[in-house]
């Protein structure tokens, strides 16, 4: 069970002098070499540092120090990578004082590049140590002509009980050093995993915001069709307007009296009005008679989908007929509960209620659950067109959103960047997944530091820039990379099972904005 890593921890290090021709021998200042290896390691042209230490204090951002004792070299015999280990650990009885100990190899064609052991019974010395308790349960590996990223996911694995993340295919590769030991930072998930974000940095996608876009003055029932929003006003009249995003004009297009509900569909307007009537008129711009066809007892909310009116009433019922210009039955199907604002649209009722929350439903003759997909506040009015839900407000405004259950936009700060972000952005987002265990993360990876970027003795650095989505089973993967290149500017992720859409939308420095659609 891995346990974060939160301020400093220290391990011992036992250099390891191997009799055999498979090692190399060690030079005379080998324990400066390793010392300059965990502490400080300056690159003599550039000067930046290529150190253990540096690589942990960056990728937690300051929140993980490493510590080390460095002890004298031992000699032991080979065997094979494992036991050549244990018998420097052995011959290293100090190393029982320590949680973590880490075996130094010299370079060579051993093939003993790095391995970790974790989560074990205390080491088995033998002698058992001469006083006190044997604390050392983790331990490792490495080799001098081993990477950077080698070290350091053997000495994480050491030091937190982390495990690899190359087990699974697709892995998330050089997007995370515990699947590549390439240099690069670990993704959203381990850092998460070892306290180095917090989870409030992760925002969830549960709701989609409304976005003001213009005036409606005194609505009292809108609806839509053949790419114009129509609005019926509390004095009476009738108007039209572009269902676009900006503040454009409303046009006055004839009276409306009495209305509390309006639908379109078929090519006709149909309005309920307070005197429990049905009425139809064609969807022009001018002055023409609403006819009437039927009776709207106690309605409150109307729609239209499928061929089908619907009504919501203020007994809390759900019905719905047929939108013909005779007065038949309506059939009761369900439920509506202080619905006040009804529309329809991609095969979905949606109903705005009187606590301020959106919901959503099939649009079928049975009684099926409304699914709470979001707020529509101090909504008194709705309507539904070119992919758009559109909204009159009580304080006469005009607002539209996404037709989605869950989603919304974000602005993503890269991951290397120092965290927590500056305000309006988010570290990562998390997207609930149609099977109960699974989520999916998505993050923003940019080559802004020595270990994004392909840098000798440091990194080989991330694949490409963009967005990156990650899906997530913790007990199964448990990350598996649903973006081998990262998405760039325009680009989408697509999951039609999951019924999920991740877009770039924006390239903003130090990150990206992303829209995400998704049931």
């Amino acid at each position: 069970m891995h346990t974060p890593w939160i301020g400093s921890r220290k391990i011992a290090i036992i250099p390891a002098v191997v009799n055999d021709p498979k090692f190399n021998p060690p030079p005379a200042n080998w324990v400066d070499l390793i010392r300059q290896r965990i502490f400080y390691d300056p690159d003599p042209a550039t000067g930046v540092d290529r150190s253990l230490r540096a690589y942990i204090h960056t990728i937690s951002y300051g929140r993980a120090l490493l510590e080390a004792d460095i002890y004298d070299p031992v000699t032991v015999p080979w065997s094979h990578c494992g036991a050549t280990q244990d018998a420097a650990i052995q011959a290293t009885p100090a190393a029982h004082a320590y949680e973590y100990a880490c075996v130094v190899f010299t370079a060579g064609t051993h093939g003993c590049n790095g391995w970790a052991f974790y989560d074990n019974p205390p080491f088995p010395f033998s002698p058992p140590p001469p006083s006190g308790t044997n604390n050392l349960r983790n331990w490792c590996y490495v080799s001098m002509g081993a990477s950077l990223g080698v070290w350091s996911m053997e000495i994480m694995h050491a030091m937190t009980a982390f495990g690899d993340l190359y087990n699974t295919i697709p892995h998330p590769g050089n997007f995370d050093n515990m699947a590549c030991n390439c240099g690069t930072h670990p993704s959203t998930f381990t850092k998460l995993k070892l306290g180095w974000l917090n989870p409030s940095l992760v925002h969830t996608a549960t709701d989609v915001n409304w976005d003001s876009i213009g005036h409606a003055n005194q609505v009292v029932a809108m609806t839509a069709i053949n790419n114009k929003l129509f609005a019926a006003t509390s004095d009476n009249k009738l108007w039209w307007r572009d269902p676009v995003g900006t503040n454009v004009y409303w046009f006055e297009i004839g009276h409306a009296n009495y209305v509390v509900a309006m639908a379109a569909i078929n090519n006709k307007l149909f309005a309920a009005t307070s005197d429990n009537k049905l009425w139809w008129r064609d969807p022009v711009g001018t002055n023409v008679d609403w006819v009437e066809i039927g009776h709207a007892n106690q309605v409150v909310a109307m729609t239209a989908i499928n061929n089908k009116l619907f009504a919501a009433t203020s007994d809390n019922k759900l019905w719905w007929r047929d939108p013909v210009g005779t007065s038949v039955d309506w059939v009761e199907i369900g439920h509506a509960n202080q619905v006040v604002a009804m529309t329809a649209i991609n095969n979905k009722l949606f109903a705005a209620t009187s606590d301020n929350k959106l919901w959503w439903r099939d649009p079928v003759g049975t009684n099926v659950d409304w699914v709470e997909i979001g707020h529509a506040n101090y909504v008194v009015a709705m309507a539904a067109i070119n992919n758009k839900l559109f909204a009159a407000t009580s304080d006469n405004k005009l607002w539209w959103r996404d037709p989605v259950g869950h989603g919304g936009t974000f602005t993503l700060h890269a991951l290397a960047l120092l965290q927590p972000p500056p305000p309006g952005r988010v570290t990562a987002v998390r997207i609930s997944s149609g099977i109960s265990q699974r989520y999916f993360l998505v993050e923003a990876r940019l080559r802004i530091d020595s270990y994004e970027k392909a840098t000798p003795g440091i990194s080989s650095g991330i694949p490409s820039e963009g967005v990156v989505v990650y899906e997530i089973d913790e007990a199964v993967w448990p990350v598996q990379l649903r973006t081998p290149n990262a998405l760039s500017l325009g680009q989408k992720y697509s999951n039609p099972a999951e019924k999920l859409e991740i877009e770039v939308t924006s390239s903003v420095p130090g990150g990206f904005t992303v829209a995400i659609r998704s049931v």
